[in-house]
């Protein structure tokens, strides 16, 4: 079983900024779902556990843009990192990536885990529309302090989604002095309820929203503010009647349908927001019509027979008005009590003394009197039981209804008075005195009297004929006829004295007569004109005058009312129960007032008038009449008709947004339905509510007139007006529409993210945010776009897309601007050019008609032809490293510390990075002596040329010197922006890395490209982990610029295909270096693979690297002399490939092999006086390039002690030479050269000579002393005179000084008789590089010479043994010596050599000579010569020797001594026993009682031939006695003589 968990990072913004998934205990990355920038790379993290049957091998990592897929990367090896930053592939925005992870263990099985994926997304919410307020609408004032609220919609994020809002309040937009920023739940309002401290008043306070994504990114969008405004409206005056509509005197009314009542309100602060009207009943306490709602812009207001269910008469009513502010604080202002009276008073009578039947009592003397020039008059019974008698108009004329008698000529005026004389129930008598014109001429007076009620309507005329006599007026009873119709002034009230007779109606105009021309008012104060139309339908009014003065004048009127459409007033009165006509004087002015009655709706009415020119001619005149419309206009029901603001004044569909802020055009015709009173007159206001008209109030504006232009004005961007139309019908009752309205957008939509190609539908049904740099297709082209948006508030009406192959903002050279409208992606045809780079250009139109900045793509380069290999590469010869191989810095020896307490000259270290300066003799380092060991990120910052083009080549190995010989080392390096990760497996260094006594390192060269962007490049080495025991080694660090083109003769040229290889048994790898290059679009991908055959996969698929120009392949199994073959594929931005095979490789997993290494300038040379050190050898590689060798000089072989290692350049041979300093290495002394040679693939071989031994050329040394070894058979040595054989001859013998080298010895034995001498030389190399080792078999036995000297050659290893040499304290060795012999050779020379240890004060030699065949008894001369290494005798040592003669011989008998003793000392005498060749014989002497006994005596010595016994000692008297006496010569032989018993007696 296999377990994995895929965690990961982004870089990010750091870095690791952007992870994609998790974390693991080693790096602690953040699982990261968003990556707000596409500049830094992606990376991943994954931890692995465990394979339960075999361990992790390796990982690939891909990349796709769904769960599992690799559209994106394919799979890439990694070996067993557990992180990968995708350096080579260009993010999309909106695109959300997938990293799957396939772990491999070493039985080959995988398994796969993929990522919850990482989405990118680079751009901010859409910004949102904040509004003031939690209300449903934005407010733009508040009243209360301490409440802060707001609502926002519109943010939004497509890609990553919102994730937090935060909210703030300032006094300018995004501000915060009023409230910092704070965090929200994800909610879409917000409000505190009690805020604190109070918000200030009078000042703008903005919120502002801070959307962001889960990107990280955010959006800030602030409201257009609001005011606070905590004082409510002001009254200026109290509701009150507007003088005409249903009323008289503007105090009470006369109409019980309809009315006009108007008020003013003032708020300096926050403006009117609208009125509520409504009317209170006094009885009732209660309202009398629904209250209604009345614009702002408007203050006044008509009620109309629809609102108000009946007012009754005879109550009071208030108007209520409640106004509000913006700020929704209110003020309610109540009119007076408006009283209803729709009845006109009733009529009275004169009190006056008449001859009635019935006596009146309400005439009281001298009330009705007269002179000249004054009347006193007494009236009474006038009544009006609602609004009571206001006042009297009185006539007093000549004729009936005339003036002509009144002071002035007109009517005079008399208030009425509730106070003086009553009667009954006719109330106070009123008393009046009025100025005539002279009554003297005149017999009779006609006096008329009106009462006029307290709503100002008249009542019938009182109207009677007054004789003149003695100052009284009496009431004329008798009367006649004063017109044609019997009217007199002494009828019944409202009755004809007669029935008309004689009337004469010349309303034809004959004869010639005043016209009267009358009309029909509303305004019943009578100074509006005439009206067709009228709201009321329980009164008439008109106004009438003579037109045209001619013929008969017009003495007096009647007034009447009645259907326009008849001749004469019907429609009103019962002309059979009713009185039609009414007299009304020389007045001009009538109200009619229906109160028991009402007027037909949609009728036309007229005011009749009848002129009486004489008593029996009159005419009738008429108004054009009025028509009864008791409501309001109302609005079409076509959706079409409406109140539309315009942007142009020309145009004629509405818009909800403008440019201008000064100007609004509006429209609304075929809006209003005229109906039957059709339109008057029409105002247009703009305000910041609906109804509103705190920006703008217009003229009256003509009926005829459905457009307005407002100018001048103040407008706020981003605020929403609303226009409303008040539309006055001719009956006076207002209509007002309102548009939905309007806001001002000057701001253009802000310019979004345009991108080339069509995006990717392999996940989605939607095409995919990802921008493409080049196509392979000249026959269209695709974009998308995306991001627009517009903050104006108009939104995006319609995108425009035009190409170009300019990068600028108005070419458009190859499709000019095509409408896409409100699509984000197309597709347009058109012929293209291959290596041409096109532009992309939108631009987006708001419905307020502003255009955004125009944001073109990054450009798409059309490219038709794949990818090619560079031939050849050309560098600088400028190196802008400094220090690259670190030989500037003084190396210090210090083996207490891990790390160096500086940064290497001209290198930064990272905080957590350590370095250790190296240095050594040995050929250690890549170049020159030093090298570093390292870990955590090293940089250093070079010049370059932006845009162009570097090479970065680093040496890097895995250090043999750590504590830990098994970890892996995950190393990379960054250039700019680029990073590049590598792997050092210890197991390449397997068996490779020790050698003699000094470590190796098996480096790497890594070659790495970059581009530049910018005039400086910083350089990073690193190590994945900052710790000590995980250290790289680094070593000759290289930038050079890179030509494509040779810059000047000479220049270096560097191969644009390289195949590096390391093959071992155990472990093999190939890395692998390319260039391609394509001048139409960038390379995007490179896949290789290596195989067995020309383009095969059998080592390695097909592997994707991305845009690196490198690969490894590592942990190969190769077999020695194989063949590589290295395939790479390089594909460019349009799709397109090409397939290219590298150069093959022959599988070398030997080093060069180094022939002949000899010391000498020729053959092998051993010693030497001079100290120049010479050497040579050849070197070759059958299968890999030699490469270099580097050569030393040691004390001992592998050494470098004398002379450090010196790199050669690569040759088929070679001859060194180096001088010595003799003062340091006095002679004699040996030196080894050591040679190591590496071939092209890294792999060396070690050689080293057998060393050269440098003697003093000036010696005087020999041999201080020799000696006979000899070989006795005895108890006794042989004396130094004796040679005890005549067959073997051992010797030894020591040196004066221990610093000669002695080639050999010259042994020589003479016999000085005249026997013949033998001469034996024996040549022998040492063959040991210890001292006193054993020599081994010769092989061969050379005699050569003239017959005089037999020469015995020994060479090592092949030896045959002929006898035993012994060299030293029992150390042994073999020799070789000669069988035949020449009888005639006088001398036998024997020449052994042996080399002299220094360390030992002397050194003792030897040699044993077998077979010799000396002649028993001769005398003879021995010695020895040493022969140094140049073959020169030096001073040796002789001595003479006899050769052993027969030991001593028994020739007699002992002679007993006498039995008796005379005292215990008993002399024993064996002299004539023994004869001898010497005359000096020791004596070995054992006495015992018994034959062999040594009871008496033990081995007791003596050289005289007697021996006395002291037998003191002895218990018996008597006993026996037996000698042994043994006879010892110089040369150690003896013989040995035992007596018989003899007795003994002691005294």
């Amino acid at each position: 079983m296999m377990t994995m968990n895929i965690e990961g990072g982004d870089g990010g913004d750091d870095d690791y900024d952007d992870s994609d998934y998790g974390a693991d205990d080693e790096n602690n990355a953040v699982d990261d779902d968003y990556k707000s920038s596409v500049a830094t790379p992606l990376q991943a993290y994954w931890s692995w556990f465990y394979s339960s049957y075999s361990p992790i091998l390796h990982f690939t990592v891909s990349l796709g843009s769904c769960s599992g897929c690799d559209d994106v990367v394919k799979d890439r090896y990694v070996g067993l990192r557990t992180e990968i930053q995708f350096d080579d592939i260009e993010l999309s925005h909106g695109t959300r990536y997938y990293t799957t992870v396939t772990a491999c263990d070493a039985l080959d099985r995988c398994v796969s885990a993929t990522s919850d994926g990482i989405l990118v997304d680079v751009t901010a919410p859409s910004p949102g529309v904040v509004q003031d307020g939690t209300f449903s609408e934005d407010i733009d004032f508040q009243s209360v302090r301490d409440f802060l609220g707001a609502k926002w919609y519109g943010f939004h994020d497509p890609e990553s989604l919102l994730v937090s809002y935060e909210w703030s309040a300032g006094t300018s937009p995004g501000g915060t002095n009023i409230l910092s920023w704070t965090a929200l739940k994800f909610t879409e309002i917000a409000y505190y309820a009690s805020f604190s401290p109070n918000l200030p008043v009078g000042s703008r306070i903005y919120i502002n929203v801070r959307a962001s994504n889960n990107a990280g990114l955010s959006t800030i969008s602030s409201s257009n503010g609001f005011i606070v405004d905590t004082s409510a409206p002001s009254a200026n005056f109290q509701p009150r009647l507007m003088a005409g509509i249903g009323t008289i005197d503007t105090s009470n009314l006369i109409s019980r349908d309809s009315f006009r009542v108007e008020w003013s309100f003032t708020d300096s602060q926050s403006s009117i927001d609208y009125y509520s009207v409504s009317i209170k009943s006094n009885q009732k306490n209660d309202y009398a019509a629904a209250a209604v709602v009345v614009p702002a812009a408007v203050t006044d207001h008509t009620f109309i027979h629809s609102d108000i269910l009946s007012l009754q008469d005879d109550w009071t009513y208030n108007v209520v008005v409640t106004a509000c502010n913006l700020a929704r604080l209110c003020t309610t202002s109540t009119s007076a009590n408006i009283l209803v009276d729709s009845s006109p008073p009733l009529p009275g009578m004169f009190a006056v003394e008449t001859i009635h039947a019935a006596r009146l009592t309400r005439h009281q003397a001298n009330w009705m009197t007269y002179s000249s020039n004054q009347v006193n008059l007494a009236w009474v019974g006038f009544s009006d039981s609602h609004s009571g008698i206001d006042h009297y108009l009185v006539s007093i004329g000549s004729e009936p209804f005339a003036t002509d008698l009144n002071s002035g000529g007109t009517y005079q005026q008399a208030s009425h008075s509730n106070s003086g004389t009553t009667f009954e129930n006719e109330g106070y008598v009123q008393l009046n005195t009025f100025n005539t014109a002279n009554l003297s001429p005149h017999s009779s007076v006609f006096i008329g009297i009106w009462a006029v009620n307290g709503v100002g309507l008249k009542s019938q005329a009182l109207h009677h004929e007054f004789t003149l006599g003695g100052g009284l007026l009496q009431l004329k009873r008798r009367c006649q006829n004063y017109n044609c119709q019997g009217h007199c002034v002494c009828a019944v009230q409202d009755q004809t004295c007669s029935a008309a007779s004689g009337c004469s109606d010349i309303s034809g105009g004959s004869p010639t007569r005043d016209t009267v021309t009358v009309q029909d008012v509303v305004d019943l104060t009578f100074g509006s004109g005439s009206a067709s139309y009228g709201p009321s339908l329980t009164y008439l009014a008109a106004q009438w005058s003579i037109t045209t003065t001619q013929g008969l004048a017009v003495e007096r009127y009647e007034v009447s009312a009645g259907l326009t459409s008849s001749s004469s007033p019907t429609g009103i009165y019962n002309s059979a129960t009713e009185r039609v006509w009414h007299d009304v004087g020389q007045m001009t002015q009538w109200v009619i007032s229906l109160h028991d009655r009402e007027l037909t709706v949609d009728t036309s009415y007229s005011v009749f008038i009848r002129a009486w020119y004489s008593s029996n001619q009159y005419a009738i005149f008429k108004s054009p009449g009025i028509t009864v419309a008791p409501s309001a206009m109302t609005t079409t029901s076509n959706t079409a008709a409406s109140v539309k603001d315009l942007l142009q004044s020309s145009d004629t569909k509405d818009t909800d947004y403008i440019t201008s802020t000064s100007t609004v055009n509006v429209r609304w015709d075929g809006l209003f339905q005229a109906g039957t009173s059709g339109l008057d007159s029409f105002k247009v206001f703009i305000g910041r509510e609906s109804g509103g008209h705190d920006i703008y109030v217009s003229n009256s504006i003509n009926s005829g007139t459905t457009t307005h232009t407002a100018s001048s004005l103040s407008l706020l961007e981003n605020t929403r007006y609303f226009t409303t139309v008040a539309a006055h019908n001719r009956a006076g009752v207002m209509t007002t529409r309102t548009s939905d309205g309007f806001v001002v957008d000057n701001t253009a939509p802000e310019a979004g993210l345009v991108l080339d190609g069509a995006g990717n539908n392999l996940c989605s049904n939607f095409p995919e945010l990802r921008d493409i740099d080049a196509q392979g297709d000249d026959t269209k082209m695709q974009a998308q776009w995306r991001h627009y948006s517009d903050t104006g508030g108009s939104g995006i009406r319609r995108y425009l897309w035009c190409i170009g192959s300019v990068q600028d903002t108005t070419t458009c050279n190859v499709v000019s601007w095509t409408d896409m409208g409100l699509k984000t992606h197309g597709v347009l045809y058109t012929s293209l050019n291959s290596g041409t780079t096109y532009y992309n250009k939108i631009k987006a139109e708001d419905w307020a008609g502003n255009v955004s900045p125009v944001s073109l793509s990054d450009g798409i380069v059309v490219d038709t032809s794949g990818p090619q290999l560079v031939n050849q590469l050309y560098l600088s010869n400028s190196e802008l490293i400094q220090n690259p191989s670190f030989e500037a810095d003084q190396y210090v020896f210090d083996n207490t510390t891990v790390c160096d307490n500086s940064d290497p000259s001209s290198w930064s270290l990272s905080a957590d990075g350590c370095v250790k300066l190296q240095m050594s003799n040995a050929p250690i380092a890549a170049l020159d002596s030093h090298y570093i060991l390292m870990s955590g990120d090293l940089s250093q910052t070079v010049s370059v040329t932006s845009g162009a083009l570097y090479r970065l080549e680093i040496t890097v190995g895995y250090p043999q010197v750590l504590e830990d010989h098994h970890k892996a080392l995950d190393g990379y390096i960054s250039l700019g922006l680029d990073s590049h990760a590598f792997h050092l497996d210890p197991n390449r260094c397997e068996g490779r890395c020790e050698i003699e006594t000094e470590n190796s390192i098996l480096w790497n060269t890594l070659t790495f490209y970059h581009t530049t962007v910018s005039n400086s490049l910083i350089v990073v080495i690193g190590t994945r982990f900052s710790t000590s025991d995980m250290r790289m080694a680094l070593d000759d660090v290289s930038v050079r610029r890179v030509y494509y083109s040779q810059q000047f003769v000479g220049q270096p040229i560097a191969s644009s295909t390289e195949t590096r290889a390391m093959f071992l048994p155990h472990w093999s790898s190939i890395n692998a270096v390319w260039h391609f290059e394509d001048s139409e679009s960038t390379i995007v991908d490179y896949m290789w693979a290596v195989g067995t055959v020309p383009g095969g996969t059998q080592l390695q698929n097909f592997v994707s690297v991305g845009k690196l120009n490198h690969g490894v392949a590592a942990n190969l199994a190769l077999t020695h002399n194989a063949t590589v073959h290295v395939t790479v594929v390089a594909t460019n931005q349009a799709g397109l490939t090409t397939k290219v095979e590298l150069n093959q490789v022959i599988v070398d997993m030997t080093g060069p092999e180094i022939i002949d290494l000899h010391d000498g300038a020729g053959l092998d040379v051993d010693y030497q006086t001079s100290y120049t050190i010479e050497a040579n050898w050849a070197i070759r590689d059958n299968e890999s390039t030699a490469d270099y060798c580097v050569w030393a000089i040691g004390s001992i072989p592998g050494g470098y002690d004398v002379k450090i290692f010196e790199t050669l350049p690569s040759q088929a041979t070679y001859s060194v030479s180096y001088l010595v300093d003799n003062s340091t290495y006095p002679a004699p002394y040996t030196f080894y050269t050591t040679v190591r040679c590496y071939n092209n693939i890294g792999l060396f071989t070690v050689a080293y000579t057998n060393g050269i031994m440098v003697v003093s050329p000036d010696r005087s040394d020999g041999i201080q002393s020799m000696q006979i070894l000899r070989d006795s058979n005895t108890f006794r040595s042989a004396t130094d005179q004796c040679l005890t054989t005549a067959e073997n001859i051992r010797l030894k013998w020591d040196l004066e000084q221990t610093d000669t080298l002695i080639k050999s010895y010259k042994v020589r034995v003479q016999d000085v008789t005249p026997d013949p001498v033998y001469l034996l030389t024996i040549n022998c190399t040492d063959n040991s590089t210890l001292l006193n080792s054993t020599f081994l078999n010769d092989t061969s036995l050379n005699i050569t010479g003239d017959n005089t000297t037999v020469t015995c050659n020994c060479t090592y290893e092949n030896m045959t043994i002929n006898g035993n040499l012994t060299i030293g304290d029992n150390e042994t060795a073999s020799f070789c010596i000669a069988t035949t012999w020449v009888t005639n050779t006088s001398a036998i020379d024997r020449n052994i050599t042996e080399r002299l240890t220094p360390e030992s004060d002397f050194a003792l030699f030897a040699a044993s000579l077998y077979d010799v065949s000396v002649i028993t008894s001769h005398n003879v001369s021995i010695s020895v010569t040493p022969v140094d290494i140049f073959d020169a005798e030096m001073e040796g040592q002789e001595t003479m020797l006899i050769v052993s003669p027969p030991g001593p011989q028994i020739v007699g008998s002992m002679v007993n001594p006498e039995s008796n003793l005379t005292s215990t000392n008993l002399t024993v005498d064996w002299t004539g026993v023994f004869s001898s060749y010497w005359s000096n014989l020791v004596y070995e002497v054992t006495v015992g009682s018994k034959i062999g006994a040594s009871n008496i005596v033990q081995w007791q010595e003596t050289s005289d031939t007697t021996m006395t016994l002291d037998l003191s000692d002895s218990e018996v008297r008597e006993f026996n006695l037996s000698l042994v006496i043994t006879a010892y010569d110089e040369c150690g032989l003896y013989n040995t003589y035992t007596s018989g018993l003899f007795l003994v007696n002691l005294p």
